[in-house]
């Protein structure tokens, strides 16, 4: 059995003062604070990884199955086969396949095949996707399992500036501290054109969600030679939830489209309006850092915005997850909002050490009739 703490606020405890002491050295925030550094309340005690359900690899060193485009693959490529219809009691069970539970880090160089379907791949850099390729610049995008995206599907693919390339960052689960140490990690092995930061729901009513804590990050984060941009956090949430909880939602009693709640977090009217109210207080104080500082604002909350109750699980599988059918407009907000800034910059050489394979320019659209549909984590 391996132990894996859903949560690592404390794994990085000399990076987190420093993020402290950044966000002091700013100045007074931009809006009115609250008490930081609270305890992760959704936190389970464990998670039980059940291997028995892996089938041995028996792939040869090309692929060319079904709606997957051809990509030679280096001799260390680790492949995962699981079996057609494959079904896990838990999410975790399946993510272990792609993610180090001991590290929190994905397992580079990882295909995971359901079946004759690719259903994820992580490159050489422990980054889900595609290996970068040397003559384009590359938009780096940070964040948690809302910037991780869907299968082999996330938003950043969707945002296609000429010229530049997207390496997806961002890892289920974590929170900004794990964002920033992931960020000093790459910064080593790439050089970044621009950083695009999708911010991450476990720093809104759990771990320190302060507003000087908030600042530092994001120093940290636009510290390099590069454009920096900030997303605000889109969400199925609205004054409707607010009044009336998200049962009926769960129940398929409203808008009939599958809908979970946020982990464990309380479905009442009462907690459904502390996490909406959370968001768009991020979401302000996002807006005011980037006018402040210069950064590139990328609102995504604005892309879509439920009205009415029964719309609520339309773009969305729970208040935090958009389904793939929007990604695309995700992407293309980002698009409208990099382009300019991006254009005027000539991207930057790659390091040597960033690409060790070909590139498979493909990214096969995973719809959200998969295995994801039915188990879906917090992060």
């Amino acid at each position: 059995m391996i132990m894996f703490r859903k949560t690592f606020a404390n794994e990085f405890p000399q990076l987190r003062d420093e993020i402290i002491l950044l966000g002091s050295a700013v100045g007074p925030s931009l809006v009115n604070s609250v008490d930081a550094l609270k305890k992760h309340p959704l936190e389970t005690s464990k998670t039980t990884i059940e291997t028995e359900k892996r089938v041995p690899p028996k792939s040869p060193a090309t692929e060319n199955l079904a709606g997957v485009t051809p990509v030679v693959r280096p001799p260390s490529t680790r492949c995962v086969f699981l079996p057609e219809g494959a079904r896990f009691e838990d999410f975790s069970d399946y993510q272990v396949n792609y993610l180090n539970y001991r590290s929190g880090w994905l397992i580079p160089n990882t295909e995971v095949w359901v079946g004759n379907e690719l259903r994820m791949r992580i490159n050489s850099l422990g980054c889900k996707g595609v290996e970068i390729e040397p003559t384009r610049g590359v938009i780096a995008f940070f964040g948690d399992s809302t910037t991780f995206g869907t299968n082999l599907d996330a938003w950043c693919f969707h945002v296609g500036v000429p010229g530049y390339q997207a390496l997806n960052a961002g890892i289920e689960g974590h929170d900004l501290v794990r964002i920033c140490a992931r960020y000093r990690q790459l910064r080593e092995r790439v050089v970044f054109d621009a950083v695009v930061v999708g911010g991450s729901w476990h720093n809104l009513v759990y771990n320190d969600y302060s507003e000087r804590f908030w600042s530092g990050a994001f120093e940290l984060l636009r510290s390099g030679d590069h454009l920096t941009a900030l997303c605000t956090l889109p969400t199925a949430y609205n004054e409707a939830c607010c009044a009336r909880g998200l049962d009926d939602l769960i129940g398929g009693r409203a808008g009939g489209k599958r809908f979970s709640a946020w982990k464990s977090w309380p479905t009442t009217p009462e907690k459904t309006r502390e996490a909406f109210e959370a968001v768009l207080r991020y979401n302000d104080f996002v807006r005011g850092y980037c006018a402040r500082t210069g950064a590139v604002l990328i609102d995504l909350f604005e892309v879509w915005r439920p009205t009415a109750y029964d719309d609520v699980a339309y773009e969305f599988t729970d208040p935090v997850h958009a389904r793939p059918d929007l990604y695309p407009r995700l992407g293309r907000r980002a698009y409208e909002a990099l382009v300019s800034a991006l254009l005027s910059r000539a991207p930057a050489p790659l390091s040597a050490a960033s690409f060790d394979v070909p590139a498979d320019p493909a990214v096969p659209h995973a719809g959200d009739e998969t295995l994801s549909k039915n188990v879906y984590p917090l992060w």
